[in-house]
């Protein structure tokens, strides 16, 4: 995806930092809601730190590997788009269909 239009590269990152977040928080919200109580805390931070940690392997990637961006770009786009289309495709939250009552779905999604 290359352009030589500022507003069309904004809109481009605008698009990608909503869906990054929505993924991003349904990853966490899976992840703690699969994980047994007492290991809540230790995989949520290391999630959480993980997430952090991204932004400074990519600095310490350009400030001592490499200048190109372009590939980096590129894989990160790739992901993001795998990553967007995918989330639709899960089933709900298994917590959210017990409290609802939709034990039938639950099964469905557990399995």
């Amino acid at each position: 995806m290359t352009t030589r239009s500022l507003n069309h590269m904004i809109a481009i990152l605008f698009i990608f930092g909503l869906v990054n977040s929505i993924r991003t928080n349904i990853g966490y919200i899976y992840l703690i809601e699969m994980m047994p109580k007492k290991h809540e805390t230790t995989f949520g931070t290391i999630w959480n730190c993980a997430e952090g940690l991204i932004f400074l392997q990519a600095t310490l990637w350009f400030y001592y590997v490499s200048k190109d961006w372009y590939g980096f770009v590129q894989i990160g786009y790739c992901m993001m788009i795998f990553s967007s289309v995918a989330v639709w495709f899960l089933p709900e939250s298994p917590i959210y269909l017990l409290n609802k009552g939709r034990y039938g779905e639950l099964k469905e999604a557990l399995q």
